[in-house]
């Protein structure tokens, strides 16, 4: 193959052709690989958003039942320790 060379337009130095169309191609990609890359960190910035705030409400939802279930169970308890405290009682008399 005939060793082809083109002239830049602002330095005025040969460069091979192969040169010129692999830099072209090289640049080319380049973009397509950046715009790529910031889609990719969007769509990831966007799932993890997403995440936190199904966290937030699950942690709501949890805040919530505990809130609800803690009388119960304190009332349970004491339930519970009353009627052992009168059995000790039974007992002793």
């Amino acid at each position: 193959m005939v060793n082809q060379n083109i002239i830049c337009p602002y330095c005025h130095k040969e460069i091979p052709l192969t040169e010129a169309i692999t830099h072209s191609i090289r640049e080319e990609i380049q973009r397509e690989f950046e715009k790529e890359l910031v889609s990719k960190k969007e769509e990831l910035s966007r799932r993890e958003k997403l995440l936190m705030e199904r966290e937030k409400s699950i942690s709501e939802e949890i805040s919530k039942r505990l809130s609800d279930e803690r009388p119960k169970l304190e009332a349970e308890t004491k339930k519970r320790f009353e009627e052992a405290m009168n059995l000790r009682l039974r007992e002793f008399e």
